[in-house]
């Protein structure tokens, strides 16, 4: 916000104590409305905050940039809290800075819709490339890691689209299976003479799975910090 940036995210839906936990929300299923909240390091209700702002305490303890330590200034803002119902029977939460007018509910909701897509990249980088695990503790070492498995997920993923699949009469239109057709990159990225190479696109070409749009899976609990895995067993 300070950058004059837009975002749209999801958050924990009104019943959680998340981000929109403590706010006064309409009694209706779907509602858009404006928040603004004051945020202060100081228990003191001297400080005087705007009419209509809800109050935010920061501990001492944590880091916010905007808030000098050990000062009582405060620091105020504004957002958006749109909710409404998805096909599963639950609702949406989403906070966003972006207009009212110009991005009604609708538009909110089909933007986020659009998210799916990034959404699933960082499943495929994290879970089937190998991304949700470090393997190094050196801050160099991790930006190493990460670099690298960006590349074999672009790799991949570029190999992918290009694999052409031949139409037939079936229940369901087929598509090449990330999981596999990554592990046959990483093979063939492995191997460093033109003796030991491979037709990529051919064996591509054999990994097919149904495209099955209907089918739902349930949300992943956020996941926590873990340790780096470090190789040192492999000494052993």
């Amino acid at each position: 916000m300070e950058q004059g940036q837009y975002f749209l995210l999801r958050t924990k839906d009104i019943h959680s104590k998340g981000l929109v936990g403590n706010f006064e929300f309409p009694e209706s299923e779907s509602f858009d409305i404006d928040v603004a909240v004051t945020l202060t390091r100081s228990h003191s209700r001297k400080i005087s905050i705007p009419p209509g702002t809800y109050r935010r305490f920061i501990d001492q303890a944590s880091a916010f940039d905007f808030i000098e330590y050990g000062a009582p200034d405060t620091y105020s803002f504004a957002f958006r809290i749109v909710r409404f119902p998805i096909g599963d029977g639950s609702c949406e939460c989403i906070v966003t800075n972006l207009s009212g007018e110009e991005f009604p509910p609708e538009k909110i909701k089909a933007l986020y819709h659009r998210r799916w897509s990034i959404e699933s990249s960082f499943r495929k980088l994290k879970y089937t490339i190998g991304l949700s695990n470090y393997h190094s503790y050196k801050p160099e070492y991790v930006k190493q890691e990460i670099w690298a498995n960006l590349i074999a997920y672009n790799i991949t993923e570029m190999l992918v689209n290009c694999v052409v699949i031949e139409k037939k009469e079936t229940k369901y239109a087929y598509k090449v299976n990330f999981t596999m057709a990554a592990h046959i990159c990483r093979v063939f990225l492995r191997l460093t003479t033109e003796k030991d190479q491979y037709n990529v696109m051919l064996l591509l070409q054999k990994e097919l799975i149904p495209i099955r749009n209907e089918r739902q899976y349930p949300r992943l609990q956020t996941a926590h910090f873990r340790k780096p895995r470090y190789f040192i067993y492999r000494a052993a």
